[in-house]
């Protein structure tokens, strides 16, 4: 089970440096198959994402790939959205934490399965 939890967590940490969703791979593995309460699953994620954000942005730092101009106003709205999340948390049940996350997850598999179908529609072209 060691195995297991480490290689989540390198595969969590991989996906979040790329600056994709690493929460999915890492709560799945704390629900799914380590048998964590949804809600502490997504504490534990939001405490493993900070070291690993910390060293994506020395690292995209050092290669010049952050605009400067951007961060203050993502960062101010991405605090307050993060304190309503955990105003909002904390009123929902576990069983609706699931279902939410569950369907967040539906949606981004069906988003990532159509857009090449809508892009094609988008220019004109045929099915």
């Amino acid at each position: 089970m060691q195995l297991l939890t480490a290689l989540g967590a390198f595969l969590s940490g991989v996906i979040g440096s790329m600056g994709f969703g690493s929460g999915t791979v890492l709560i799945i593995l704390l629900t799914v198959f380590l048998s964590f309460e949804q809600r502490t699953a997504q504490g534990i994620n939001l405490a493993f994402f900070i070291p690993c954000a910390i060293y994506s942005i020395f690292y995209y730092q050092r290669k010049k790939l952050i605009k400067k101009e951007f961060i203050l106003p993502l960062i101010v709205p991405g605090l307050f959205g993060a304190g309503a999340g955990y105003l909002i948390l904390s009123f929902l049940s576990t069983v609706i934490l699931k279902k939410m996350f569950g369907a967040l997850l539906i949606a981004i598999a069906a988003k990532q399965l159509l857009a090449p179908l809508i892009q094609r529609l988008s220019k004109g072209n045929k099915v």
